[in-house]
């Protein structure tokens, strides 16, 4: 037992530090794979804006004879296009194509939806800026500027004005890629993106496609919002933690995971340019410039073309755990669990600490059965000796003097008592650890119950010389118990004053009822002043088959079972057991029974609340 209890003390901290390192390597796993999570969750919400996007792109990508007089008619039909490929129609807000006159001027003309023609109309002053800049690329040096513009498709115009723009080249350019070198503008496609569209129509619902699902905004695990590319980062949309905290959370937070968004995705042009490209072939639209057929692109071309990164995406997708960051998410996970496993180690080591406890418990209850055993057979012997010898001496004629015979009658009938007592203390005892005994309560005097006591305690009170003291309350209420069991609780604990009384032949049974402002119990206390009891053997003495070491030393005799027979019997009865002791001062031992409500409330004073006698 001792090897298995130090085995298991041992690989307790072992345990503990195994514990701990897996921890630590499960909380680095899991923070990797939320990561990836968030990212691969972000990344498909990124993927289906840049995919609308890229259809209106590819959609209005200008044909070659765009620069012709009858090219617009043509291209109006793009919009039906637009509307039966496109899932929120109302991204592109208007189709405006500026053509370049002789004096390097670009006229516009707006798309209108309803009649499906451009008319001509004046420049927006939202795009001043814009057409200052594109008249000037005409004039100017147009490689570089179709360079800059075919690797930067959108671009923000006046802060919040988003737009796609699309060079028209003059037809001579198609066909040969070397043309590009000096290939000549003849106007641009200008396709203007609705940004209100985007903040409260196609935001919300991809972030509940793929971030709330079914459930509310306030159970996703993470706060995101939109912002622009550095060094501005201007806010355009927020979500979930970040919209009840402000944007300034949102610029004050570091970001667990952050994807770009507003930019071309490869797959999505290519597919779209080849069921959409001109007969004629046109220019692909990528960051480098590709020469495409009537086939579309060449997989040699488009296996040399460089990817779009991230750097030529307008804004980011910014998300961040709520916890602060994935990190303290993670850890505060960690620290939780390390509180449940250590929480179950520490149950572990306390269970093994009871086990300690039980077993040394048991193992002074097995000395104390043998003790009691030896005990038992002892105690036996001598009265059936005492009683056998004087029987002897009575059958055989040797006591023959009337007052001899007398004195061997009593001997006999005292040992036969004593050995009835403990043989029926033993049997009671046995009946209350075997559980079979049943109490019958009745309502029970309390002052009857100890008058009756004392009076069968009488003769051996008498003999002893003992002075007893009666208090008893007038107005004491009766007690709902068994009546034979409460007297033999009571009876031993009168016997046990007698047996450790020592010199002092003093008891005092006292017994009080409900006081006021308390609850209805009454208090039955049995004190001496004998040996008393020490403060070591106070928490022992209700246990069974216990015995202090003074009373072994004062050989009195005893199976150690009276008092564990009185806590049994009184707490079967729903009460409860005190004592008071110190050694040389005497004992004081306290019942508590549950007392039974009075019909009429009875009030006394001070003087008449006891009635005390006293007998020797």
């Amino acid at each position: 037992m001792l090897i298995v209890v130090a085995a298991l003390l041992l690989l307790l901290p072992l345990l503990a530090i195994l514990q701990y390192r897996w921890l630590a390597q499960l909380s680095e796993r899991e923070q990797e794979h939320m990561k990836s999570n968030l990212r691969a969750t972000a990344t498909r919400f990124g993927q289906d804006l840049d995919d609308e996007l890229t259809r209106a792109f590819a959609v209005f990508f200008p044909p070659s004879d765009l620069g012709k007089e009858d090219g617009l008619s043509a291209y109006a039909a793009r919009y039906d296009r637009w509307q039966t490929v496109a899932q929120y129609p109302r991204l592109v807000r208007d189709v405006l194509v500026a053509r370049a006159d002789e004096n390097s001027h670009l006229r516009l003309h707006q798309l209108k939806a309803g009649i499906k023609q451009f008319v001509a109309c004046d420049w927006p002053s939202e795009l001043s800026a814009l057409r200052q800049e594109l008249e000037q690329r005409l004039t100017g040096e147009q490689r570089t500027f179709i360079r800059d513009l075919m690797g930067r498709r959108l671009r923000p115009i006046n802060g919040e004005t988003m737009a796609i723009i699309h060079p028209i080249l003059s037809p001579s350019a198609f066909g040969q890629r070397e043309q590009i070198e000096t290939t000549l503008l003849s106007g641009f496609v200008i396709i203007t993106i609705d940004l209100p569209e985007i903040q409260h129509e196609i935001f919300p619902a991809l972030a509940k496609r793929h971030f709330f699902g079914a459930a509310s905004a306030d159970e996703f695990d993470c706060s995101a919002a939109v912002v622009t590319q550095a060094p501005e980062q201007k806010i355009i949309y927020l979500m979930s933690g970040f919209r009840q905290f402000g944007p300034e959370a949102a610029h004050k937070t570091e970001a667990d995971v952050t994807v770009g968004l507003m930019g071309l995705r490869r797959e999505t042009l290519r597919q779209m340019l080849i069921q959409f490209m001109p007969a004629e072939g046109a220019m692909l639209p990528m960051p480098r410039l590709l020469s495409v057929g009537a086939r579309g692109p060449s997989p040699r071309d488009m296996a040399g073309t460089p990817p779009i990164n991230e750097e030529q995406k307008l804004w980011s997708l910014r998300l961040t755990h709520r916890a602060g960051s994935l990190g303290a998410a993670v850890t505060f996970i960690r620290r939780r669990n390390l509180l449940i496993s250590f929480s179950v180690l520490a149950l572990l080591a306390v269970s093994i600490a009871l086990l300690i406890h039980s077993a040394r418990r048991a193992q002074r209850l097995a000395r104390r059965e043998m003790d009691f055993v030896a005990g038992v057979s002892h105690e036996l012997r001598t009265p059936l000796a005492v009683i056998k010898s004087a029987s002897w001496s009575l059958t055989r004629g040797v006591i023959k003097d009337p007052d001899q015979i007398k004195r061997y009658s009593a001997l006999i009938g005292k040992e036969s008592d004593r050995l009835i007592e403990m043989i029926e203390q033993v049997l009671e005892f046995a009946g209350a650890r075997s559980g079979r005994q049943k109490l019958e309560c009745r309502p029970v005097s309390v002052k009857e119950l100890i008058d009756n006591v004392l009076a069968s305690s009488q003769p051996l009170l008498r003999e002893r010389d003992f002075q007893i003291e009666k208090e008893i309350a007038t107005d004491l209420p009766q007690v709902m118990a068994d009546a034979p069991a409460l007297a033999r609780a009571l009876r031993n604990l009168v016997d046990n004053a007698m047996k450790y009384s020592g010199e002092n032949r003093w008891i005092r049974v006292q017994a009080l009822g409900p006081g006021g402002g308390k609850k209805a119990e009454v208090r039955i206390t049995v004190s001496d002043r004998g040996l008393g009891i020490p403060a070591d053997d106070l928490k022992y003495i209700f246990e069974p088959f216990w015995r202090g070491s003074e009373t072994a030393g004062a050989q009195i005799h005893g199976a150690g079972l009276g008092l564990n027979l009185v806590k049994t019997i009184i707490n079967a009865h729903g009460g409860g057991i005190s004592v008071q002791s110190a050694p040389g001062q005497g004992s004081s031992f306290t019942l508590t029974l549950p007392a039974i409500a009075q019909t009429v409330p009875q009030t006394t004073t001070a003087s008449s609340y006891l009635d005390t006698t006293a007998t020797s």
